[in-house]
């Protein structure tokens, strides 16, 4: 039996439903939903996550939870040397002794290098365009930053990729053959259809951070007065001066409000309150929100994400491109009940073919199994 090992520090919560830890994304569902699905067949699974406890101390902590070992580091909030944090991770790395490593994002360098030195198998899930092509990188990233986000792609074993764009680019400013393996998600109870058409609610989904643009939400809402706009997700804690003016600007918009984070077993409820999501992110990899949304037959307008133009190829909404024909975008699909509608069965239909995890998985498996 092969030993599996998952760096993804932000994924306790999702692992263990009683705890409460708000720093998890799309790629820390992406995982845990991986993970579950290789410990079912047969895999040695383990987590390396952040330590919920106050102490600043690391626990190093292991727990067994429904089959999967899951390692305790370093508390989210420690403000300790990097230096530091890097031992802490190494040490935990050494302490699952697995035969391959996995990684997203959050912490990057640190798996390859620990796969170099102990001979280990290194497996990359890219989880975002900018991922791929390092000179898009934000201007608050890091030197240091950028050099282990190379080493990440450089010394990896197999690099899974979440659609052509990046398959593209990996292939060309690295020299390497990825593995292109869509985002899973579980369609084993597909939700029933509800009536989209009648509730005329706008969800945006995801952190407020720079990238995101959620202030463009204020121009949207402001434009579109007969629709009521909700935001949630949690705001960046490398970038609170974007979340503080944001929250200070909708104030005074009465259509638009701020939920907060949701846990992920919460977020089924707006989906079903939900006539569209919204994207508005300069880049993304696969939005794990598109899929969660399709699921539901939610269609999805976005501002510049479009993965492989699968909203276009597949009538699951628009790719807008443009502020102002967002705006026009929203309107028609809100004053049109079989348009809409019809997107919402298009969507339902594309995640159970192209989506479903049952069928996502074997691709994992084949790699899995041919590192030796």
């Amino acid at each position: 039996m092969k030993k599996v090992c998952f760096l993804s520090l932000g994924s306790y919560s999702l692992l263990n439903s009683r705890e409460n830890n708000l720093d998890y994304g799309g790629a820390e569902v992406r995982q845990v939903l991986i993970g579950r699905a290789l410990a079912k067949k047969g895999f040695d699974i383990c987590f390396i996550t952040y330590d919920n406890a106050p102490s600043p101390t690391p626990s190093n902590q292991t727990s067994i939870i429904d089959g999967i070992s899951v390692i305790k580091s370093l508390c989210v909030s420690t403000k300790i040397p990097l230096i530091k944090r890097f031992a802490i991770i190494w040490k935990c790395l050494k302490q699952a002794n697995s035969d391959i490593y996995i990684h997203s994002s959050g912490f990057p360098g640190i798996v390859p290098l620990y796969c170099l030195v102990y001979r280990k198998k290194f497996i990359l899930l890219i989880s975002s365009d900018r991922n791929a092509v390092l000179r898009n990188i934000v201007s608050s990233t890091s030197f240091i930053a950028k050099i282990a986000l190379y080493l990440d792609i450089k010394l990896s074993d197999i690099v899974v990729v979440q659609n052509a764009f990046q398959m593209h680019s990996i292939e060309q400013n690295f020299k390497k053959t990825p593995h292109l393996i869509y985002n899973p998600i579980n369609t084993s109870e597909l939700p029933e259809l509800c009536n989209i058409y009648d509730k005329k609610t706008v969800i945006w989904i995801g952190t407020i951070e720079e990238i995101k643009q959620p202030s463009l939400l204020i121009e949207l809402a402001k434009s579109l007065p007969d629709y009521y706009f909700k935001v949630i997700g949690r705001c960046s804690v490398n970038e609170p001066a974007v979340c503080k003016q944001f929250l200070s600007e909708i104030e005074s918009v009465p259509n638009l409000s701020y939920l907060g984070f949701m846990p992920q077993g919460k977020l089924k409820s707006v989906y079903q309150e939900a006539s569209i999501l919204i994207n508005t992110s300069i880049a993304e990899g696969f939005p794990n929100t598109f899929l969660e949304a399709w699921l539901h037959g939610v269609p999805v307008v976005s501002l510049n994400v479009d993965p492989d133009e699968i909203i276009c190829k597949n009538h699951l909404g628009f790719h807008s491109k443009t502020i102002k024909q967002m705006i026009t975008d929203i309107d028609i699909l809100l004053k049109n009940e079989s348009l809409l509608t019809d997107c919402g069965r298009n969507c339902q239909l594309y995640v159970k073919s192209i989506h479903d995890l049952d069928k996502i998985i074997d691709d994992y498996v084949v790699i899995l199994n041919c590192l030796h």
